[in-house]
């Protein structure tokens, strides 16, 4: 029986990072990153570009190994020194470009139809689908509503929640606010490869701005000031 297979209950740790850090050459891309991940939670990881966002999902995935730090998966510390030990412990990754065969069958709408013909938000949930084969116990997925139209994010969005209410962890890489407070539980933010901030869905769209550009003054911080002060002139 892999790893994968063990399911853990609902709020149970699966993932916990300590101190990660990955260096390439004399540039630092992640320095001393925190980040936990629990059974049936969504936890969004989010940053401007460059942020380390990118290189921390490839750490996880194993196709990086973290120049310092540990890993523990299931209470145990581990070592994931390649994309298939990842993917046989129980850590899948559907990537940005998905890595769909074209020609393949899929079984959305039918198991006829070629992957080609299907809409971003079908071809997205193929790709979760896919990842799901496994019965893996974290998800990470990269930025999958990224050019899907409304009704097709809101079918990925809801495929996300009930991912997550089938005890996985997910962790979502999004750039994208409103899908972010849509379905996660925790918003961690990283800026300039470290933490900067573990935040919710209640937290204003001001402060996670601030959090991801390290800038408390901005259009958003402006625009609500604004807003205060048309209140206050109005009473």
């Amino acid at each position: 029986m892999t790893q994968g297979n063990m399911r853990r209950g609902k709020g149970e740790p699966i993932l916990r990072l300590q101190g990660i850090g990955k260096q390439f050459g004399a540039v630092t891309a992640l320095e001393n990153i925190e980040l936990e991940v629990n059974a049936g939670e969504v936890v969004a990881l989010v940053g401007d570009n460059g942020a380390g966002k990118s290189t921390l999902v490839k750490v996880l995935a194993g196709v990086h190994q973290p120049t310092s730090g540990t890993i523990e998966y299931l209470g145990k510390e581990v070592s994931l020194d390649n994309p298939g030990k990842a993917l046989e412990m129980g850590i899948a990754t559907v990537f940005q470009d998905l890595a769909l065969c074209e020609n393949l069958a899929a079984r959305i709408p039918s198991v006829r139809e070629p992957i080609a013909s299907l809409s971003g938000g079908q071809r997205q949930t193929v790709a979760i689908a896919r990842s799901l084969l496994l019965d893996p116990h974290i998800i990470m997925l990269d930025e999958p509503t990224a050019a899907l139209g409304v009704a097709q994010t809101a079918e990925v969005l809801n495929l996300i929640e009930r991912v997550r209410d089938r005890g996985h962890g997910v962790i979502l890489i999004s750039h994208n606010m409103e899908d972010v407070r849509a379905v996660a539980d925790r918003i961690v933010v990283l800026r300039l490869g470290k933490n900067n901030g573990v935040f919710t869905a209640e937290t204003s769209h001001q402060d996670l701005v601030s959090a991801i550009t390290g800038a408390s003054e901005n259009s958003v911080s402006r625009r609500a000031a604004r807003k205060l002060e048309e209140v206050g002139e109005n009473q």
